[in-house]
């Protein structure tokens, strides 16, 4: 995470004067998640987790395909065991968002002001994708079907009295 505010010097422009640039980022990797069984019945000796026979990691994972589903076989019906899948063993989609304003504040009277604010949040409209559904024996299952907000611009007065 990072921040910063910048108010250049230039004063003798009276335009370009009380500027305010601002602006913070965030990065982090992605929440580790836990593939899963979608229909279980655990008095029929079903397993909420499935088997683990390989790492489930593709190289190039993308939103069809997060995960490979084929390293998470189901535990055999009636077998009355925990799968051998671990808890949080992959990780999902990581997060990267720049956000920035530009605003100046006016001066109407000595105890009176009005600030106008410009900002933009996820500058880079970069996608943002949420966790992949996490069941591995559905249709679905290691696909990303949502993800978080696009870039959005919004525009703002303040009064200050």
């Amino acid at each position: 995470m990072g921040a910063f505010i910048w108010e250049p010097g230039i004063a003798k422009n009276i335009v370009l004067r009380k500027w305010q640039l601002a602006g913070t980022t965030r990065a982090y990797t992605g929440a580790p998640f836990t593939p899963k069984v979608a229909n279980v019945s655990l008095d029929l000796g079903e397993a909420v987790r499935p088997d683990r026979i390989a790492s489930g990691r593709l190289a190039a994972p993308g939103a069809d395909e997060w995960f490979d589903r084929a390293a998470f076989p189901l535990v055999a019906r009636g077998s009355f065991r925990y799968g051998s899948s671990g808890r949080n063993v992959l990780d999902g989609p990581g997060f990267f968002t720049f956000d920035i304003s530009l605003s100046r504040r006016f001066t109407i009277t000595e105890r009176t002001a009005m600030q106008f604010r410009w900002e933009t949040f996820n500058l880079s409209n970069r996608a943002n994708f949420n966790l992949p559904l996490t069941q591995v024996d559905v249709r679905g299952g290691g696909t990303i079907n949502t993800a978080r907000g696009a870039r959005v611009h919004q525009l703002g007065l303040r009064l200050e009295f």
